[in-house]
């Protein structure tokens, strides 16, 4: 440190006057302890001289008094600087105070002819040892301008004349040249700490300064309302962006505005507490319309700023890919909870499914292996058998059911296309579901056109479909109605159709048809029976031939599902996305029909 030149003790002493912010920066400490040393000791020898001069001269005239009351500013330069740490300032001041001082003493020494004039050319030696052109610059201009005020007074004829003494031969080197000379070495002095370790820091201070504009991360250098004054080459390259637009506000017009008061609340508290983070989003690129970015912003806040409030420093990080494995965590952890509770609901649902037909079957059974002794009616008999049959075919739709979704779910429904007549196999499905619906007073219709195309698709998984879809409309549809399937043919798609005057289903409902073991009615005393697997396996059917599901539905006037499949198919793996449902009540189509 510069100020190591001096004995301890003063430099102890000056050390106690630098400004707070540069106590524990060497070298900034250095240059403002080596401006305090040098202002402190000229202007304390003005006031050690100021008693001789007195005893030797007797009372000073205007002049002179005006003299000793200039050599006092280097006392005022450097409580200004202690007090404010504006070293640049601090400077400025000192030419100036120097130059004027230069100019007073050779005014009253004989103008342009004094000897001490020489001085003046200290006032840009002393600049030039600072390292700044700008600085230099003041000091020159100072200098002239002081130079030209003393050779004006001159010639305008208000300068008092010059002692005699100045007018000897050993004046010019006593009091001029070597006093100068003098005066620019101790200076020199004062300031050879700093200037000899100048290289070496300026070379640090470059090679780490290249290290962050080429470096990976991305810095930026914050004032305390959140604007950022330098913005290094990784900042830039990690937002698609030149550096320099993020300089001001350009990197606070990036930040989500949601982000914003985390933002500016991260540098404030890293401010006011020498670090904080923070996790923000950016828009990156020039037209600030790509995805956003996720960054990690740490703050630290440096020790060497003035003013308002000290800088912060920030380094940011792209996390983005980080974020994206989080999020993918999270919905994978609920989709392990949804399929735990679907698993939880389905052992729930399918042992009461199960249970009621095992009944029916094993009570009547027993019933009847005991007739003789139970003393049955004949009649009763046959009427026990009927609903032992019905409850096996019950219970074999259920397993079928349950083992074609587990198959879909586990990728092992194969479908083998082949082209066949969609309209012979609607007939021969609603023939099948004929007896069910008339024993339930219902009329299932056919409308199919005469030039319906064959249609290349898996025939027995599309034979599954109808039947599920005619059975539930059978099972969901009011005694007296009425059921229609059709089918038509709708640009490159084949697509088929059961209408009831049933029910009907909620809006809000819809959402979850086609989730396996779903009804509407949840409770164990609904009015309808089943596990809710149909749709779910129609479904899963439709995925397969790269089809669409969509269901329309009004409560209480009835339901249309229709199966949209390509003419041409191309054959996709199962997925649980995509049954299209809408409302009939929110729709702008046409109110439901039964016909196409």
């Amino acid at each position: 440190m510069a100020i190591c030149v001096f004995p301890y003790p003063v430099s102890r002493g000056i050390h106690a006057l630098l400004h707070p912010a540069v106590r524990d920066e060497p070298r900034q400490a250095a240059q403002h302890g080596a401006l305090i040393a040098t202002r402190l000791i000229g202007g304390g020898l003005a006031l050690v001289a100021f008693p001789a001069y007195l005893a030797l001269m007797g009372p000073p005239t205007l002049v002179g008094a005006v003299v000793f009351a200039w050599l006092l500013t280097p006392l005022a330069v450097a409580f200004y600087l202690s007090r404010s740490g504006r070293l640049d300032a601090a400077r400025i001041a000192s030419s100036g105070s120097l130059a004027g001082l230069v100019a007073l003493v050779a005014g009253a020494t004989g103008g342009p002819a004094s000897p001490l004039l020489v001085w003046m050319l200290a006032v840009p030696a002393e600049a030039a040892l600072w390292g700044s052109r700008r600085l230099l610059g003041f000091a020159v201009g100072f200098a002239g301008a002081a130079t030209a005020a003393v050779c004006l007074a001159a010639l305008a004829g208000v300068l008092p004349p010059a002692p005699g003494f100045v007018q000897s031969a050993w004046a010019l080197p006593l009091l001029g040249l070597v006093p100068a000379a003098l005066y620019v070495v101790a200076v020199a002095a004062a300031q050879g700490a700093p200037m000899a370790g100048r290289p070496a820091d300026e070379g640090g201070e470059t090679s780490h300064r290249m290290m962050i504009e080429h470096g990976p991360d991305a810095v930026t250098r914050h004032r305390r309302n959140g604007n950022v004054t330098y913005a290094s080459g990784g900042a830039g390259r990690c937002l698609g962006v030149p550096a320099g637009e993020l300089h001001g506000c350009g990197l606070f017009n990036r930040v989500h505005v949601m982000d914003r008061p985390a933002y500016l609340k991260a540098i404030d508290l890293a401010a006011e507490t020498g670090e904080a983070a923070a996790e923000i989003r950016l828009a990156a690129g020039a037209s600030r319309t790509q995805d956003w970015l996720w960054i990690e912003m740490r703050c630290r806040a440096l020790p060497d700023a003035v003013g308002d409030g000290p800088d912060v420093v920030s380094v940011l990080r792209d996390i983005t890919a980080l974020k994206a494995q989080e999020q993918a965590a999270s919905e994978a952890i609920e989709l392990a909870e949804r399929r735990d509770l679907a698993k939880t609901r389905f052992l729930a649902r399918v042992s009461h499914e199960l249970r009621t037909p095992l009944n029916a079957i094993i009570g009547f059974s027993e019933l009847l292996s005991e007739s003789p002794e139970a003393g049955i009616e004949p009649g009763k008999e046959r009427e026990y058998a009927g609903l032992i049959r019905d409850s096996g075919r019950h219970l074999l739709d259920l397993i079928n059911d349950i083992l074609d979704m587990s198959k879909l779910e586990s990728g092992n429904f194969h479908v083998l296309p082949e082209p066949f007549d969609l309209a012979e196999l609607i007939e021969n499905c609603r023939q099948l579901l004929g007896p069910e619906a008339a024993a339930a007073g219902l009329s299932l219709e056919n409308d199919l056109p005469v030039d319906l195309p064959p249609l290349m698709a898996d025939r027995r998984a599309c034979k599954q479909m109808l039947l599920n879809l005619l059975h539930n409309a059978v099972k969901f549809s009011n005694r007296n109605g009425r059921i229609v399937v059709g089918a038509y043919v709708e640009g490159e798609a084949a697509c088929f159709y059961v209408a009831d005057e049933g029910i009907g289903i909620a809006r809000d409902d819809l959402a979850r048809l086609g989730q396996p073991f779903v009804q509407l009615q949840s409770n164990y005393d609904r009015n309808y029976e089943g596990a809710g697997l149909g749709l779910s396996v129609v479904k899963g059917l439709v995925a397969l031939h790269d089809g669409k599901l969509e269901i329309d539905s009004t409560p209480g006037v009835g339901t249309r599902v229709t199966v949209r499949l390509p003419l041409a198919p191309r054959m996709v793996p199962v997925s649980e996305e995509g049954v299209e449902t809408q409302n009939a009540a929110d729709s702008a189509a046409e109110p439901l029909r039964l016909t196409a």
